[in-house]
């Protein structure tokens, strides 16, 4: 386990067109002591994206704009190593669609969520730093 000291500060964009699900996923992530970045719209995700490098993406799968398999696509085409969260209500059809388009997905949030799957996905990606205490 890494000391609280020499952890490195967690960076986590949220992209989701609904502000309750921005305002919550903020929340349990501030909670943690990671840093968040919020956009409403795949575009301005992918702007945040570049501009902020964050650690782990979250992802909502049914957005206005910018259809999610290009916004995935254009995010792992820039660091293909980063987590990407897709958080759907529609797990069936998001899982057909994106196999069907042969693209792997990382983890899956699914709604509603809670705390706890949050953390569970977070601590897989990042199991020295995550600290639930």
């Amino acid at each position: 386990m890494v000391n609280k000291s020499e952890r490195k500060t967690l960076k986590a964009l949220i992209v989701d067109d609904e502000d309750f699900v921005l305002i919550l996923l903020e929340k349990m992530l501030h909670q943690l002591n990671i840093q968040t970045y919020s956009a409403s719209e795949a575009e301005a995700g992918l702007l945040l994206f570049l501009e902020e490098s964050p650690n782990i993406v979250f992802c909502d799968f049914v957005m206005p704009g910018m259809d999610v398999t290009t916004f995935y696509r254009a995010i792992k085409a820039i660091n293909k190593s980063i987590p990407i969260v897709m958080i759907t209500g529609y797990i069936e059809l998001m899982t057909n669609k994106m196999d069907n388009l042969d693209i792997k997905l990382d983890y899956v949030l699914e709604k509603p969520f809670n705390r706890e799957s949050v953390i569970a996905i977070l601590k897989k990606c990042f199991p020295d730093y995550i600290d639930t205490k």
